[in-house]
């Protein structure tokens, strides 16, 4: 998991210059500022807008300065500090100085916590991983906690941030990004990265074929899972969102009954021949929608066979040619590839209508 912030770390200081020294943070003595409103913490998502205010009385004029992380922030001398638009990088502790003649005090120091959009927390845990009669053998996995894209990636998101939109399928923009190679959503993901201020995972050298549309390759490709950035999920957190706290087949259920897979998923037991808008089904239990069916999900994982090794936070094969894609799509029999545990493999440079994504943080 993107841990932003931790807990609220309170810290108290009091600069004396010529004025009698014993008083504390909320006490006016000798003129000193005495603060009787402190700033709150907050937490808030990414584009928001937020505000820290404190209130302090005190003989002669006072004055303003906020800090972050102990660092005056230049220009913030008000009793009031705004931050419009908020990114990742703003996330940190604030306080705030105020002085007079007398001295300063300083306020308690408060978190900033910020948290991206569109996305579930996923607490992490032990699971069995796989599928009895497709992903064998089943093995013990631990996975740390991580942050999942609730829905699918939609045409929305996706050309407001590339101005692209490579689909098949255009009725509407609510309707999952399709026709996009692996290269193309590792791409995304970093221009998704950089948008909201935090690092980027994966790096190159050079891009073949067409950014965004058609990427068929990056050079001298290296993935950072140790960065704080938008990625996409490893096949272990994948199938862990999916399975949504149940050890069942299916996230819903043990025994396939269509009527219950289409109240949960857009597969091909009839419905259209087309993706359809996401979050238009019941969520897993997670609050994740289309984990099964709509469109096959890139994962950031090589394609390998799985070991007996019980192992903590995989990424997959060290070696290979073709990646791994989870979920089924809506033209898929529910029976076999809408299950918790199938996997499924392609080239990453292969576009077609049913491949989509969604990230991971």
């Amino acid at each position: 998991m993107v841990k932003i912030i931790l807990s609220a770390l309170v810290t108290f200081s009091t600069l004396f210059l010529g004025c009698t020294k014993d008083t504390s943070v909320s006490v006016s003595e000798n003129g000193l500022p005495r603060i009787t409103s402190q700033p709150s913490p907050q937490t808030i998502r990414i584009g928001q807008n937020v505000t820290f205010t404190v209130v302090a009385t005190g003989d002669s004029v006072l004055a303003y300065q906020w800090r972050k992380d102990g660092s005056n922030i230049s220009g913030a001398t008000s009793s009031s500090y705004n931050i419009s638009n908020v990114s990742f990088s703003h996330a940190g502790y604030y306080s705030v100085n105020i002085s007079n003649s007398c001295g300063y005090v300083t306020s308690i120091s408060v978190t900033l916590n910020v948290e991206p959009c569109g996305m579930k927390y996923v607490t992490g845990s032990t699971f069995l991983m796989g599928d009895s009669l497709y992903a064998t053998p089943i093995h013990t996995v631990t996975v740390s906690s991580f942050w999942m894209d609730s829905t699918e990636v939609t045409q929305a998101d996706y050309y407001a941030l590339t101005g692209l939109n490579p689909s098949t399928f255009k009725n509407n923009m609510l309707q999952p990004v399709e026709q996009i190679s692996w290269y193309d959503a590792v791409l995304y993901c970093n221009a998704r990265s950089k948008r909201d201020g935090c690092d980027t995972v994966y790096t190159f050298t050079a891009i073949s074929g067409t950014a965004y549309n058609g990427c068929t390759g990056l050079t001298d490709l290296a993935i950072n899972m140790n960065k704080t950035g938008y990625r996409l999920p490893t096949e272990a957190e994948w199938e862990f969102a999916c399975r949504g706290g149940t050890t069942t087949t299916w996230h819903w259920s043990d025994t396939y009954i269509q009527a219950e897979a289409d109240a949960y998923s857009w597969n091909g037991g009839g419905f259209s021949g087309t993706t359809q808008i996401v979050s238009s089904k019941l969520s897993n239990g997670y609050g994740l929608y289309d984990m099964a069916g709509n469109v096959w999900e890139w994962c950031s994982d090589l394609y390998g066979s799985y070991s007996s090794d019980a192992q903590i936070n995989p990424i997959g094969a060290m070696d290979g040619s073709y990646r791994v894609t989870r979920g089924g799509s809506w033209r898929s029999g529910g029976y076999y590839y809408l299950r918790c545990g199938y996997r499924h493999s392609f080239s990453p440079d292969n576009r077609d209508y049913l491949f989509g994504f969604r990230c991971a943080l």
